[in-house]
């Protein structure tokens, strides 16, 4: 009999004054019987309905902060575009108020068709919402990445609301978010210069404007090289479970760029020259210097929370498919069970790659488990230790650590019994969960 069942036992009998053992044995069984039926009976629901709604259903139940989360986010980019979307409109609609009375006359009186007139008053709308939607997670992206701020935020209150243990994978979520607003924009874009800039070079009356000068202005250029960086970062997201851990981390560093050419966007000639429609842009450094400072702060501050730990042994598997490094602790390093920290070994490669501790927080050594891939950044580094060990210089192998970093295992000190479900990767918090 368990805690709950006995202490449920204790009531019944304070309850039921002087009742017997048998009864409360009886009423025990019953309980059991009656909480099994009603666990078949839910087991027998799921099971009968269709696949995709129990793999849903299953997906929901572990990760629902995380569905949840990113459902508000999603909410938000919306309401975001809309807002702005209505803002461009109503300007649309009371750009005649500007005419004279006389002189104003409606589209169809001027022989303008209908269909090209609605995308004149549809498509910048359309484009001023999704600009300021992109903006919206360009601020969010750099929060997503400030590794310590969310490692102390995840101590707060806040963890029972914010998935700080996923916030990789929103991280990633608001990422795609922003390249596809960014593709529809540049596709809507095309679509509405191009037919217009046609239009007028075949000399339509419909079309005065010259909309071809645009697509060479300054406010172009850089969006072409903003659309160029931001493809490059996409494919190589997509494909980096196929690339090297080392090209991706280089690439990925583009949007170092993305957030510049983001800013000299708006900063153009038309700006400059204060010109009405210069003047009447939004900038987006008013966007984006907040959450930049946020994420440069906490840059500099992992940068100075890193150090040189020095390797108390090693050890190869028989099949040379998995290494343990254990390094003596730093006195300045100090985690909690689930977080990881960055490794560097500047003999093999200057990159930083992240490993989750597996030794407890009060041990005086750091335990990685690393699996050994030949040719890439683990197995250069076997080969290093296996030469290093060969010449009797391990000692002077410098391996740099920096962090901890991360929130795998949240609430679990609310819990006397915990049942912990780990393959691969996530074996390593779990051991140093266990171990705590």
């Amino acid at each position: 009999m368990d805690a709950s069942s006995a202490g449920h036992s204790v009531v019944v009998q304070h309850l039921c004054g002087k009742a017997s053992l048998g009864n409360i044995i009886a009423l025990e069984a019953a309980r059991t019987r009656l909480n099994r039926e009603i666990c078949q009976r839910a087991v027998a629901w799921v099971q009968a309905q269709p696949s995709f709604i129990r793999r849903w259903h299953a997906t929901y139940l572990m990760r629902y902060r995380w569905i949840t989360f990113s459902t508000l986010h999603l909410l938000i980019s919306l309401l975001i575009w809309s807002h702005f979307f209505l803002k461009k409109f109503r300007q649309k609609e009371n750009v005649p108020t500007t005419i004279p009375a006389e002189k104003a006359v409606l589209p169809e009186e001027a022989g303008l068709p209908m269909p090209f007139y609605w995308a004149k008053r549809l498509v910048p709308p359309l484009e001023f919402g999704l600009m300021h939607a992109i903006l919206f997670q360009f601020a969010v992206l750099p929060i997503t990445m400030s590794r310590h701020l969310l490692t102390l935020a995840s101590q707060t209150s806040l963890a029972a609301f914010v998935p700080f243990e996923h916030m990789v994978s929103f991280h990633i979520y608001v990422g795609y978010i922003a390249c596809a607003f960014i593709v529809l924009a540049t596709i809507g874009f095309f679509a509405f210069f191009g037919s217009a800039c046609a239009a007028h070079l075949h000399g339509s009356p419909h079309e005065p404007e010259d909309f071809c000068a645009k697509l060479t202005s300054e406010i172009m250029i850089t969006g072409y090289i903003l659309f160029g960086c931001v493809v490059i970062i996409l494919m190589s997201s997509a494909f980096r479970r196929y690339i090297k851990y080392e090209v991706f981390y280089v690439v990925h560093h583009l949007f170092l760029a993305v957030f510049v050419v983001a800013i000299l966007h708006t900063l153009d000639d038309q700006f400059r020259q204060r010109t009405p429609v210069g003047k009447a842009r939004s900038q987006n450094f008013h966007f984006l210097t907040t959450s930049i400072a946020i994420y440069a702060v906490d840059r500099l501050w992992t940068r100075i929370c890193k150090g040189r730990c020095s390797l108390i042994k090693f050890s190869i598997t028989g099949d040379k498919s998995h290494l343990l490094l254990k390094l003596r602790r730093p006195s300045w390093f100090s985690h909690s069970a689930g977080q990881y920290a960055y490794i560097q070994v500047p003999e093999v490669d200057p990159t930083w790659h992240p490993f989750s501790v597996a030794s407890a927080p009060q041990g005086e050594s750091l335990d990685f488990h690393m699996g050994i891939f030949e040719g890439q950044w683990t197995g250069r580094l076997v080969d290093l230790l296996l030469a290093r060990g060969r010449n009797g210089r391990l000692g002077e192998l410098a391996i740099n650590v920096m962090g901890p970093f991360g929130s795998c295992i949240q609430g679990g000190e609310r819990y006397q019994h915990m049942t912990l479900i780990c393959t691969a990767s996530g074996m390593a918090p779990a051991m140093s969960f266990i171990s705590r």
